[in-house]
């Protein structure tokens, strides 16, 4: 019998999904395969067949023909950039390629792959959206900032008014420039105000303190650290202190809850612990977040509990 196979699917040249995959290169009973999905471009790799089902197909790292429909789970790591091959003098051609690529791939694994994701395409991009983000926290009872989503500048000055300290961070972001949490420096300017009518942003009272919790749940298993940063947004450097830590059982079953709310196996959560009230403030998750990190700040086994948790799915499905 064949042993089921774990599909990552991602960029080229993924940290996490390599360390994943020769994590799982120690299971006799599952295999598990890197497919970098922004290699699709000049790969003559893709077939699908409307009236032959055994025509569909696609390679992975090692130029390996790969079957979707004979993958038990298919890790949605890293899916929806451009190209790498892609780029062109012409943008309309290099547009072209890159929509094509990204919807055939996405119609190969709609209609061919029966196994389990992590996550489901669509709830990662819910998930990913920070407005239902903040809605679902707070349904489940997780404890949020007071927030405004807004590019109307006398919402913004009101907001302000109302509260001694805010941040202001973006909905989306980019992928071509960091853009990390800051701090609003008061008196507003005319400047500032007029830029907020661009486009709208995510404006919150800023939570107080500097221990900064990463939780991170894959399915029941939870693991979480606790960092230590004056700096409002601590990504910018990991030259801090960070330990393992235990989280409450409430809070872990409230996150455990908006898991289930959003349709997610996985998710790398953000908060806030305010030390003077022990209470934990919401901020944000990342349906596909980053945490092969905390393995070396943490000590924490992120590596084999993961590739563990993608074997257990795998032979369940």
């Amino acid at each position: 019998m064949t042993a089921p196979t774990i599909a990552i699917l991602t960029l080229r040249n993924d940290l996490h999904a390599l360390a994943i995959q020769h994590a799982c290169a120690r299971f006799s009973d599952v295999g598990c395969v890197v497919i970098e999905m922004d290699s699709l471009a000049s790969s003559g790799a893709f077939s699908w067949s409307s009236h032959d089902e055994s025509v569909a197909e696609l390679v992975d790292r090692s130029a390996k023909r790969i079957r979707p429909g004979n993958c038990a789970v298919a890790w949605y790591r890293r899916v929806g950039f451009h190209q790498a091959t892609a780029q062109s003098a012409d943008e309309a051609e290099s547009d072209l390629i890159n929509n094509d690529c990204r919807a055939a791939f996405a119609g190969l694994f709609a209609t061919r792959f029966k196994g389990t994701w992590v996550s489901e395409p669509d709830a990662t991009a819910n998930a990913e959206n920070k407005l239902l983000q903040l809605d679902t926290a707070r349904r489940v009872g997780l404890r949020i900032p007071e927030t405004l989503v807004s590019q109307n500048p006398d919402d913004v000055l009101r907001f302000c008014s109302q509260h001694a300290r805010v941040i202001v961070k973006p909905v989306k972001g980019t992928i071509r420039r960091p853009l990390l949490t800051s701090r609003i420096v008061r008196p507003l300017t005319p400047e500032f105000l007029d830029a907020v009518s661009i486009c709208p942003a995510i404006y919150q009272e800023e939570v107080p303190g500097t221990k900064h919790l990463r939780v991170v749940l894959f399915g029941n298993h939870c693991y979480s650290a606790l960092l230590s940063a004056e700096a409002l947004d601590w990504r910018a450097n990991l030259d801090i202190p960070c330990s393992p830590t235990v989280i409450s059982s409430a809070l872990r079953e409230r996150l455990l809850e908006f898991l289930s709310q959003m349709g997610l196996r996985m998710g790398v959560f953000d908060l806030k612990y305010v030390e003077e009230s022990d209470v934990s403030v919401w901020l944000e998750v990342n349906p596909q977040g980053q945490f092969l990190f905390l393995e070396g700040m943490a000590d924490l086994p992120l590596t084999d509990a993961f590739s563990d948790f993608l074997r257990e799915t795998a032979l369940l499905a």
